[in-house]
């Protein structure tokens, strides 16, 4: 592939920015020359304007990427909150459309279709581009009224889309819906990770005793194993070659033990303190961890954000301070991360190093892009959707007056979809480029 040949087929692409089979010629192209990050945005793109899903699915496999760009509500199965897509420089809102509820468990569809998990258990879905409403798919009631349990829980899945609802696994293709139930209804199930072909699931008795992880095998949901584990904290992630848990010994301690696919125990990670938050990227687990209260008048209490190889050992730690809740974490493609705290933002490098720290109102809701730019919500009133760059400098911020914000993906289109909640009763679902 000459350079002349793909300066042609990039021409053509800006010729006819809708031509599926345009972008999708120009993907295979820059995947033989090494051009990853543009090859997987190319695919990506392809198979949101309609391209054949089987060559765009080949293609992602063989770079190594999932069919989706946003797969899991926390954006993969690692829970990483990072894309491997270019996310919104402008803050134009490009799109909208109701929402009942504002809910905000949101997949990408590998067809750029996007899903939202209502309460009750339905599954609101939108056509990617234009966000014009999609028929609803109904999954059952649902017999737990407090929130959590109330929805169901998707993946995105070549293929299809995969979800937990109530004691069922879901597996929704264009052709069928396959349903089963795993276990008896007492039975809790959890949101499910879904990797290739293979999704595992966090199944536990009401009383928290029993806890399993189930194994099944796409389409048709067979059981390729099962396994159990110690007291869980309902923290579950993965990649092709582990399953990470978390885990709760008998004195209240937190760790996370690492198992492949067939449950055989890879190694234990341990962190200091009470362990709450768990992302898996790359090589890496980057773990968030509860110490000692540093000053219980004024509410100050002590973090730790830290990250473990796959051995597990341990890389580095960086102590923070936060008042009133835990830090908040979205990772970066380089392995290093982003952390919100109640009023200050920062950046940690992949060798654990603090590269800049910037002081502001409480923010949450971190997600970031390919490049390292973050994108969180400032809470407020009114309160604000923020975009900074790898070095923190603002890009641009949104204001509206809803109750709440919430980034939720970043699609095919380098556009940020996020939730504004009007009230408890209605909200929208906006594309943001």
């Amino acid at each position: 592939m000459s350079d002349t040949d793909l300066r042609e087929l990039e021409r053509q692409t800006q010729r006819t920015p809708d031509d599926a089979g345009a972008w999708l010629a120009l993907a295979r192209a820059q995947a033989r020359v090494g051009a990853r990050d543009e090859a997987l945005a190319g695919f990506y793109l392809a198979a949101a304007l309609g391209g054949d899903l089987v060559e765009t699915r080949a293609g992602l496999r063989a770079l190594g990427a999932a069919a989706s760009p946003w797969s899991h509500p926390d954006g993969d199965a690692g829970r990483s909150r990072c894309s491997p897509l270019r996310g919104p420089r402008r803050g134009e809102i490009v799109a909208r459309a109701p929402l009942r509820d504002g809910a905000s468990l949101i997949v990408l569809a590998e067809d750029g279709t996007i899903t939202v998990a209502q309460p009750g258990g339905p599954l609101a879905r939108f056509e990617g581009r234009t966000l014009s409403p999609l028929p609803t798919v109904e999954l059952g009631p649902s017999r737990e009224s407090w929130w959590p349990r109330a929805h169901a829980f998707p993946a995105a899945v070549a293929g299809g889309l995969v979800a937990v609802h109530d004691s069922h696994l879901h597996f929704l293709s264009r052709e069928r819906i396959v349903s089963l139930e795993l276990g008896e209804p007492a039975r809790h199930l959890y949101d499910p990770i879904a990797v290739g072909d293979r999704v595992a699931i966090l199944t536990e008795d009401r009383n928290r005793v029993d806890p399993r992880v189930s194994v099944r095998t796409l389409p048709n949901l067979e059981e390729s194993g099962s396994f159990r584990i110690g007291s869980s904290w309902h923290v579950l992630a993965a990649d092709s070659e582990v399953i990470t848990v978390g885990e709760e010994g008998r004195t209240g301690e937190r760790f996370v033990r690492l198992y492949d696919w067939t449950g055989s125990e890879r190694g234990v990670a341990s962190f200091d303190g009470l362990l709450t938050d768990l992302r898996l990227t790359g090589e890496r687990l980057i773990g968030v961890a509860a110490r000692a209260v540093e000053d219980p008048v004024q509410g100050v209490y002590g973090w730790e954000v830290s990250a473990s190889d796959r051995r597990p050992a341990p890389l580095w730690k960086v102590r923070v301070e936060t008042r009133g809740r835990e830090p908040e974490v979205a990772t970066t493609i380089d392995g290093g991360c982003r952390v919100l705290l109640s009023g200050e933002r920062l950046r940690i490098a992949a060798d654990g190093h603090v590269v800049w720290r910037a002081e502001g109102p409480p923010s949450i809701e971190p997600i970031c892009d390919r490049e390292g730019v973050l994108y969180c919500v400032e809470e407020g009133d009114p309160s604000l959707l923020r975009a900074f760059d790898p070095d923190g400098r603002e890009l641009f911020h949104l204001s509206h007056a809803v109750h709440a914000f919430r980034p939720c993906a970043i699609d095919a289109w380098s556009r940020l979809i996020a939730v504004f909640t009007h009230d408890s009763l209605q909200g929208e679902i906006v594309a943001i480029a």
